[in-house]
């Protein structure tokens, strides 16, 4: 669904990126890490909202205007992610002519998740031979090759993984992200998981460990500030509620299944009903549907005005003639209608 919506976006809308985030297609407490495509997929997404302006000027395929739209499905909304600090120190904008030590980048490279390969063949490797290094950032379309005299950058530019030559432009300045999302630092070497990480590295579904390397929780409506809509949604957050219990299903399998493994709890892998609850508070949200949204308890009046807007325990309902200011243009119509004892029973009121 939410797909779908990014590449009708694309097509109806010309002035803003679009990105659509992916989710893992793993489930929580499954010792499987997402496929390297998704997780490219979402790292240039993510780091997308991070991104400064100064940074958004080097040569990459995340554009230039930071104003964009994001595309995700409501269990990813919620998900526990890493802090994006971390994320946000390990973007890395190289020029023509810097200065970087090859050990330190390399090591820079594994602790985003990198693989080291004798010659790239996906994104998310990189290889050095020499004065060279080539790397496949999930943030551009080719990878990248570096070429050294000592510590100087003396030129950068694309190349054909088919081929494994370069092309002739030469690139001033590029940008490089992480390509995971679990980043190896200082906080890392310390968790209770840092054993399992020095023998194994980046070991399958380490993403959903991610509670357990960084003891904190974080959504991507921290990543940055925005407009949320969500549609489709069930008002009195039956769909959270549900997805907590298979949450919690989940647990209990896993507990049971791998004695040895200590899973994080349910709360630490998604919001709870009542912190998503509370987030919202400080998010402009905004609720609208396809087609007919039943609202099954209506506690207030309702308007007579046709074009109005009705608060519903704090949230907003959409009617089709909103946010049609010069900023926002939203395609979607919202149709709302109350069952007709909600509305014997609000006349009442």
């Amino acid at each position: 669904m939410a797909e779908e919506v990014a590449e009708d976006f694309t097509v109806l809308n010309s002035e803003h990126q679009v990105y659509f985030i992916p989710d893992y297609e793993t489930l929580p407490y499954e010792e499987r890490s997402p496929h390297y495509m998704i997780r490219a997929q979402r790292m240039r997404s993510i780091a997308s909202m991070l991104i400064d302006d100064n940074l958004a000027l080097a040569h990459s395929e995340m554009g230039n205007n930071r104003k964009a739209i994001y595309c995700l499905s409501f269990r990813n909304l919620i998900r526990n992610v890493i802090n994006p600090k971390y994320i946000n120190e390990n973007i890395l904008k190289i020029s023509i002519s810097d200065e970087y030590d090859m050990t330190d980048l390399t090591q820079y490279l594994l602790n985003c998740g990198y693989e080291n390969n004798t010659q790239i063949e996906k994104v998310g490797q990189f290889s050095k031979r020499g004065g060279i290094l080539d790397v496949f950032s999930p943030n551009h379309h080719s990878p990248l090759r570096f070429e050294f005299f000592g510590d100087e950058i003396i030129s950068v530019r694309y190349f054909s993984i088919a081929t494994q030559r370069s092309e002739t432009k030469e690139l001033k300045i590029v940008t490089i992200i992480p390509c995971r999302e679990v980043i190896l630092n200082d906080i890392t070497k310390k968790c209770e998981l840092a054993g399992k990480i020095v023998l194994k590295g980046f070991y399958e579904g380490i993403e959903g460990d991610i509670p357990l390397l960084y003891e904190e929780k974080y959504t991507l409506l921290d990543y940055t500030d925005c407009i949320v809509f969500l549609d489709n949604f069930s008002l009195d957050f039956h769909i959270l509620q549900k997805y907590y219990e298979e949450i919690n299903a989940m647990y209990a399998k896993a507990i049971v299944n791998n004695k040895d493994r200590k899973p994080p709890k349910p709360e630490m892998i998604a919001l709870t009903p009542e912190e998503f609850e509370e987030k919202l508070k400080s998010t402009p949200t905004h609720y609208f549907n396809t087609s007919t949204m039943f609202i099954p308890n209506v506690g207030m009046r309702l308007a007579t005005s046709s074009h109005s807007i009705a608060n519903y325990v704090g949230m907003r309902l959409a009617t089709s003639n909103e946010f049609t200011t010069n900023t926002y243009r939203i395609f979607h119509i919202a149709t709302i209608r109350f069952r007709r004892s909600d509305y014997k029973a609000s006349e009442r009121n």
